[in-house]
């Protein structure tokens, strides 16, 4: 059996894939880039800190890669500050930033599928 126009059909298939893959990379990046930066926004900063003392809001960095993001912040303290300890009240930083993410990433998709 042969199917006239298959190879066309196909060839827009993969087309349309790699279109959505793009959009959709896109999107998780847009997310990404806004955890970021809401993350940044909601950090800790010391007002009097130590000479040579390197902020956590600057430690913060995401790291797009196609169809995920990663957003770490690397300073030895932040996971003090996200969750609290016996004797410091807890400050989220990153938890505002996923939420905010996580918005932006639904709205995008939305319009892509």
């Amino acid at each position: 059996m042969t199917i006239k126009g298959i190879d066309n059909v196909i060839a827009n298939m993969e087309k349309a894939l790699r279109q959505a893959e793009a959009k959709t990379s896109d999107a998780i990046r847009k997310a990404g880039d806004t955890c970021e930066a809401i993350a940044k926004l909601n950090s800790r900063v010391s007002k009097n800190p130590p000479e040579g003392h390197i902020h956590m809001r600057d430690r913060i960095e995401h790291i797009p890669h196609p169809l995920k993001s990663t957003i770490i912040s690397d300073a030895p303290y932040s996971i003090y500050n996200e969750f609290g300890t016996s004797r410091m009240s807890a400050a989220p930083f990153m938890r505002p930033g996923f939420i905010a993410g996580q918005k932006i990433l639904l709205d995008e998709l939305k319009g892509i599928f």
